[in-house]
This record gives C-alpha cells, sequence and structure tokens, in this order.
C-alpha cells in the first residue's frame, strides 16, 4: 500500500493563488473621478471575470481531488514504477538469516558485557569488533585456525574482547567445511615507553643529557599503552 498524499494539491496551489491576487485587486481598485468611471468599471468587469474562471477552475480541481483515491496498492502502480517483490520462499529464507545473525549477536553481547562496567556499551562494542579486520593463520598440523584480532583504542574494550575470545576458543568449534578447531586470540598492545625531561642537580656535574628528536630527555618512565598505528 503506497500513501500518495494530498492528490492535485500543486494544482490546486498554482489555481488557487491567482484567485486570491485577483480577488485583491478588484476589492482595492477605487475610482472617484468622473473621466476615470468607465475605465475603472471596465477594468473591474475584467477582473471579475478573471476571479470567476478561475473559480470554476478551482471547484473542478477540489471535485477531482475528492476522487481521485489517496493509497494505491502495488498492482496499481505504472510498470515502470513497480519494484520487485521476493517470492515467499526467498523471503522467509532471508528471513532466517537475519534472525540468526541477530541470535548471534545477541549472544557474543551477553558474553562482552560480563568484562564491561557499562552492559549498555556491549551491543556497539560487537559491532564495532565486528568492522575490525582480523589476521588467519591455519595450523594443519595441530588442526586450529587461529583468528588473530587486532586490539581496538581503547584498553577496556580491548580486555572485554579478550575475555569474549577466550569464551568463544573454550567452545572447541570446528571451522565449517574443514576439521580445524578455532582458536581466539587479540595481538598484544605495543608498549612505548615515555621519556622524561633530564633535570640537572648538584650532584650531575657536568649535567647528563639524553638527546633524542631536539629534546633533552632522561630515563624512560613508566609505559604507556598505545595501540599500533596511534
Amino acid at each position: 500500500m503506497c500513501y500518495l498524499g494530498e492528490p492535485g494539491d500543486q494544482s490546486l496551489g498554482s489555481t488557487s493563488r491567482p484567485v486570491r491576487f485577483s480577488t485583491a485587486r478588484f476589492m482595492n481598485s477605487q475610482s472617484t473621478e468622473p473621466p476615470e468611471l468607465e475605465a475603472w468599471q471596465q477594468q473591474k468587469a475584467r477582473l471579475h471575470q478573471t476571479i470567476t474562471a478561475r473559480q470554476a477552475r478551482l471547484e473542478e480541481l477540489k471535485a477531482e481531488r475528492k476522487k481521485t483515491p489517496r493509497h494505491l496498492t502495488l498492482k496499481e502502480l505504472p510498470p515502470a514504477e513497480q519494484f520487485p517483490r521476493l517470492r515467499a520462499g526467498r523471503k522467509h529464507f532471508v528471513d532466517t538469516i537475519k534472525l540468526i545473525a541477530y541470535r548471534a549477536e545477541t549472544a557474543l553481547v551477553g558474553t562482552v558485557r560480563e568484562a564491561l562496567a557499562r552492559s549498555d556499551d556491549g551491543r556497539a562494542l560487537v559491532r564495532e569488533l565486528m568492522r575490525t579486520t582480523a589476521d588467519l593463520h591455519p595450523n594443519l598440523d595441530q588442526k586450529t585456525l587461529t583468528v588473530c584480532l587486532h586490539p581496538l583504542p581503547s584498553r577496556l574494550q580491548d580486555e572485554a574482547v579478550r575475555h569474549l575470545a577466550a569464551e568463544l576458543t573454550a567452545t572447541e568449534t570446528v571451522f565449517p567445511g574443514t576439521d580445524l578447531r578455532l582458536v581466539f586470540q587479540t595481538k598484544r598492545p605495543i608498549l612505548i615507553p615515555r621519556l622524561r625531561r633530564c633535570e640537572p642537580t648538584k650532584a650531575m656535574h657536568p649535567p647528563l643529557h639524553c638527546h633524542m628528536g631536539g629534546k633533552n630527555l632522561c630515563r624512560p618512565a613508566r609505559p604507556v599503552w598505545r595501540a599500533p598505528g596511534a
């Protein structure tokens, strides 16, 4: 069923506006001088004739709009505007795939929420994980297929994904069509040491400086967690 809105609105608008304009001119036209009386009367007559014709056209369009249906079925559409419909069997098959995918996503969300402080972030995290790249490492000797997930920007998210990977590995699922057992892992983030500026003291004579990038730096401090490429 297709909703068509108000049929004939464009035609009614283009007709009703000139009617209002002509009526305003007809009501506002005045003449008090006798020499201009005849011209004034002729102008009023022409305006009255124009208003009458346009009002008749407006009534015809209103009557035509009332006869036009507001809804159409699919088969009543023109052939050029019709769109193909899936057969019942195909539609049921597609709906089944969507239902299975949604249930699988919901199961993953339930597992991820166990490692999250806010349970509302579970579905968003799973959807982001589905868009994240991964590396596949098959091992025919051990009959395993390792799925190595790339780390996420947030440390908390990465810990939740690591928990999910451990739970999925514990299921010992076999990849369809093979005898390879799925093993899920996450790449460890690269730890980049943070360097501090060297502040000379009295005991340091002469002061000891470490030069890196044009800055005076000293001993490495606490490592900072950073994802690759950050």
